[in-house]
């Protein structure tokens, strides 16, 4: 029987980062059979054999240690280790290298295999559906896999993806390049803030940006202006999550409410989620914040 490409994946987990099963192991129990398919299709669209599977699993084992050690750092001192743009551009976003050998990959795999951000992903899913968009851009692109599930659910719907890293247009690239895929969406390289971008969409998707940014108010209130007057948006935000590249540090979901709220983008729906349960009172547990939110 031929291996999917989750065996894969969880062969060199356990080969070489058991530590990192646990979680693999909860999203399997809590999702059962959907999350598995998810799993094979995004990974078999991301990585084309085994090689390449088995070094993507090195990859995320790669960013998992390296944000575990973020994270004991982060609980010392209660701040993240840089505070700009500048500080981690060139060592991240701008290190191709470093970007398609761990971070895209650690990235990409983290969306499937950590309960917490699946769980975010299906809620996603469940939202968008209900939207039914016909046109939708994703500002920050990263990976793709946000836009990839909603080009999959709307055979017709167009999209196109924004980020500031030519790397991660690269890497969503080959994550989007399946058949009447690639036809329905474009890329675009650069900063939304800086930019007036010529894009009429009705739906905006940002996932796993806010943390990253040293004025995410500035940059809400530009998705406010693409959107418009009832457009919808999609929003997510990491809360005490340290990572190499996060820069700004959410304490909790109504910080970021609040700050949507600044930007006239109302709540209509959202979902809050540790990682996993604090094994102490004075845990700083990561978390993700997830909106659905309509221009006002």
């Amino acid at each position: 029987m031929e291996v999917s490409p989750l065996e894969v994946i969880e062969s060199e987990l356990k080969k070489s980062a058991r530590h990192l099963m646990s979680a693999v192991e909860k999203s399997r129990g809590r999702f059962g059979e959907k999350w598995e398919r998810d799993c094979n299709l995004v990974f078999g669209s991301a990585f084309r054999n085994e090689n390449d599977l088995r070094a993507a699993a090195r990859g995320y084992i790669a960013f998992s240690n390296q944000g575990m050690r973020d994270q004991v750092a982060f609980q010392r001192s209660g701040k993240y280790r840089h505070s700009t743009f500048d500080e981690v551009a060139d060592n991240v976003y701008f290190d191709a290298e470093y970007m398609f050998s761990s971070y895209l990959p650690g990235l990409l795999l983290s969306h499937l295999l950590w309960p917490h951000h699946y769980a975010q992903l299906s809620f996603f899913r469940d939202t968008v559906m209900k939207l039914s968009p016909k046109t939708f851009t994703e500002i920050g692109v990263g990976t793709g896999v946000y836009s990839l599930f909603t080009l999959l659910q709307f055979p017709t719907v167009k999209g196109v993806g924004v980020d500031l890293s030519e790397t991660s247009l690269r890497f969503a690239s080959n994550l989007l390049s399946g058949d009447n895929l690639r036809e329905r969406y474009k890329f675009s390289l650069c900063d939304i803030t800086k930019s007036n971008l010529p894009i009429e969409c009705d739906l905006v998707l940002s996932t796993e940006l806010l943390e990253h940014l040293e004025e995410p108010v500035k940059f809400l209130k530009a998705v406010r202006l693409l959107i418009g007057v009832g457009g919808n948006a999609f929003v997510t935000a990491a809360i005490n999550a340290a990572h190499v590249d996060h820069i700004y540090l959410y304490k909790s979901a109504r910080e970021v409410k609040l700050q949507l709220e600044e930007s006239d983008l109302k709540v209509i729906d959202s979902l809050f989620e540790f990682a996993y349960a604090p094994r102490s009172k004075v845990e700083l547990v990561p978390a993700i914040a997830a909106f659905h939110v309509v221009a006002v």
